[in-house]
């Protein structure tokens, strides 16, 4: 699927926007990760992220 075409999916709400990464894969899962992506049509997988997620820091006090 091409970014055009994702583009007006997600113009005509057809495509959720709230959360894009739809996979994400350790770093050692590459080679899975990287297939599930070249099979979107047949996986739903949007966005592929490889890597630990991100986490916010949250301040504390006491």
């Amino acid at each position: 699927m091409d970014r055009h075409t994702l583009l007006c999916m997600a113009t005509a709400d057809r495509l959720s926007t709230a959360q894009p990464v739809t996979r994400a894969f350790p770093l050692e899962r590459m080679e899975e990760a990287c297939d599930v992506f070249a099979r979107t049509a047949d996986t739903g997988a949007l966005e592929v992220v490889l890597g630990e997620p991100s986490r916010e820091a949250v301040a504390v006090s006491a």
